[in-house]
């Protein structure tokens, strides 16, 4: 006898279909599980066979061969375990009892109880994709299947649940809450003292979702800034949410207090992380840091400090918003559609922009210095803020304004982007092609003229000439100006910082 019960792998973020087929023969007593799967789902028949047992269900006799269709796709864990307990009481003491309309996802431990596995939400999406109506889940994941709410989702503790479930009318999981809007995860820029010009830069960096980078000697506030741009970045719609969701999800990462986080995701690496560590990979694909901040902030400290190879990795990720991996004939792709803010030392004293006679290094040890930064990467980065520490005497700071009030202005440019690009591809000045530059970023007769005499004068390459309308584009909409001023282009010429150093270092 053969029966047949629906159970969800997963591959990299996403879910996919097996069909765990369980046939029952007179022979030796065996127990095979077929169907191309890891250590992990080969030791299931131990656990199973003592789950039923403690469970107070007969093993059956004979060979018990497990075929976790389809055959050709990896798969790993201990999720399939509920599924195949499952088929092994339709074959026997359970014949009779229906199981066409539900999936079955869970690990059993050996006293038949269930643990919870990592995966459940991209799996439940998949279901529902299938139109899979109902979904058993251990106890402990049931808030997290229920974020798909095109799902019923059914908890159980326990086997003998799984049965009650089974035969009996039961309501569903409830959906989960979506917790109200917070801003505990970062402090506020009233907190910075001085280094208003670099909190404009954050300013616009997060009203048109352009890429920044910070230089300046150590302890002049570069991460104290980085580290406060999420709090005037606008909350994550749902939607964004549970595009985020997922990768947390596969990797055992999300909080039972915060399944659906409204703030934005904010991940830091530092130079001693792998390439896989950053963009994601190993031999079975994980998702990186990249994929971790998408939808949020990805903050690299010392960047001329990362492996070069490292850093190349970013140039795909920044161009369309998704990494794609190939390892062992499996190919993942993982979404990476994140605001890139990073910080390094100007040279290797770190001292170059302080006063007169304090840089240690010759002009060449500091121009070799920032050549470590990957140009492909450094023409994909709008705004070079440089930074100079605040002399402890000066003791009469200008205070910077609040998070709350820079993060009222962000939110109100973003409307309007999200109204002017409604036809298109985009929400954000950041993210704008070249034919839609010159389509909505046209500056006037005198804007022009101010920015080719810059441009001729600092060597600016045409992609930083986009950059400077896209910035430009960014602080006329902060402004809630519809047309590029000529005090715009200015201000969006003086976050070119690194054109000027290396047009006079040449």
């Amino acid at each position: 006898m053969v029966t047949h019960v629906r159970t969800f792998g997963l591959s990299g973020i996403t879910g996919f279909s097996v069909d765990a087929e369980i046939n029952i023969a007179k022979g030796l007593p065996d127990f095979d599980i077929i169907g191309m799967g890891n250590m992990a789902v080969r030791e299931a028949a131990g656990r199973i066979r003592a789950a039923l047992e403690n469970s107070g269900y007969p093993f059956p006799l004979g060979r018990v061969t497990v075929n976790l269709a389809p055959a050709g796709i990896r798969k790993e864990g201990a999720c399939y375990d509920l599924a195949i307990a499952v088929g092994i009481l339709l074959c026997g003491s359970c014949a009779g009892v229906r199981t066409d309309a539900f999936a079955f996802v869970g690990e059993l431990s050996l006293d038949g109880f269930l643990r919870p596995v990592r995966g459940v939400l991209p799996m439940m999406q998949e279901a529902a994709r299938r139109g899979i109506a109902n979904c058993i889940v251990p106890l402990e994941n049931a808030d997290e299947a229920a974020l798909t709410d095109a799902c019923r989702i059914y908890p159980a503790a326990s086997l003998p649940e799984v049965l009650q479930i089974l035969t009996s009318k039961r309501t569903a999981w409830p959906i989960p809450e979506e917790p109200a809007p917070s801003r505990s995860g970062c402090g506020d820029y009233r907190e910075v003292k001085g280094q208003a010009h670099a909190v404009r830069a954050a300013e616009i960096a997060a009203a048109g979702g352009h890429n920044v980078l910070f230089i300046g000697a150590p302890g002049c506030g570069k991460s104290m800034i980085a580290g406060r741009l999420p709090g005037i970045l606008p909350n994550l719609t749902r939607e964004e949410a549970l595009e985020t969701a997922p990768v947390y999800s596969a990797l055992g990462m999300l909080r039972k207090e915060s399944l659906l986080p409204n703030e934005v995701p904010f991940r830091t690496a530092y130079p001693d992380i792998t390439k896989s560590g950053l963009i994601g990979g190993g031999s079975r694909p994980v998702p990186g840091e990249i994929s971790l901040a998408h939808k949020g902030v990805l903050f690299l400290d010392e960047l001329a400090e990362f492996d070069r190879n490292v850093i190349q990795s970013l140039r795909q990720p920044l161009e369309t918003g998704k990494i794609s991996i190939s390892r062992c004939g499996e190919f993942v792709e993982f979404p990476a559609d994140f605001l890139l803010v990073a910080a390094t030392n100007p040279c290797g004293c770190g001292k170059l922009l302080e006063a007169e006679g304090k840089c240690s290094c010759t002009p060449f040890r500091a121009r070799q210095y920032l050549s470590r930064i990957s140009r492909p990467i450094l023409d994909r980065i709008d705004l070079h803020v440089p930074l100079r520490r605040i002399p402890f005497q000066n003791g009469g700071f200008t205070a910077n304004e609040s998070s709350q009030a820079i993060r009222e202005r962000v939110i109100a440019a973003r409307a309007l982007q999200k109204n002017r690009y409604r036809n298109e591809n985009v929400f954000v000045n950041g993210k704008l092609n070249a034919s839609m530059i010159r389509r909505y970023c046209n500056p006037g007769r005198a804007c022009e003229a101010l920015l080719r005499r810059a441009s001729d004068a600092a060597c600016i390459s045409m992609r930083g000439y986009e950059k400077i309308l896209k910035v430009a584009r960014t602080i006329a909409d902060l402004a809630l100006h519809e047309r590029i001023a000529e005090e715009d282009i200015a201000e969006a010429l003086q976050y070119r910082f690194l054109d000027s150093f290396f047009s006079e270092a040449a």
